[in-house]
């Protein structure tokens, strides 16, 4: 069973750890280009865990710690919120862990949070993530283009509570 529960400080080093062997690029690829500076430590990711409007979620499968989830500019009166920062141990993609976990933040959003519409962005070269948000539910709906370096080329995708 894959649940998605609100992280704790001492969950963190998990985060870290699965990016300890990557590259800027990787950093960039799931947490954005601004949230985070290279190398990420668990100082960067705790000083995030009380922002305003956002939840860092880790993901279970059979109570391990399989990657984690955020929702963020959570906006009650408009019902908009914004899936962001999701990342699997390498050991566990594949497996449809992700797909169940986005599946449960919607549900949690939709539901718990009453919010009608959630967006998240993907680099456009980043297929497996797009193709387990499709499952999900997610459709596309822009393609932001970088000024800078196409590379960086992503999709806004979308879901609406129906």
């Amino acid at each position: 069973m894959i649940l998605i529960k609100p992280i704790e400080i001492e969950d963190c080093t998990y985060i870290v750890k699965w990016n300890s062997l990557k590259d800027e690029d990787y950093l960039t690829q799931w947490a954005g280009p601004s949230t985070y500076s290279y190398p990420l430590t668990v100082e960067q990711i705790t000083n995030r865990l009380n922002e305003k409007n956002t939840t860092i979620f880790k993901i279970l499968n059979k109570d391990i710690m399989t990657g984690s989830i955020e929702i963020t500019d959570i906006n009650e009166v408009t019902g908009y919120g914004k899936v962001c920062r999701y990342i699997l141990s390498d050991d566990f993609i594949g497996q449809g862990i992700g797909q169940k976990a986005l599946k449960n933040l919607v549900e949690y959003s939709f539901n718990e949070l009453g919010l009608s519409h959630l967006e998240l962005r993907v680099y456009t070269f980043n297929v497996g993530a797009i193709k387990c948000y499709e499952k999900a539910g997610f459709t596309i709906s822009q393609l932001n283009e970088n000024e800078k370096d196409s590379k960086w080329n992503s999709y806004t995708m979308t879901i609406s509570r129906e």
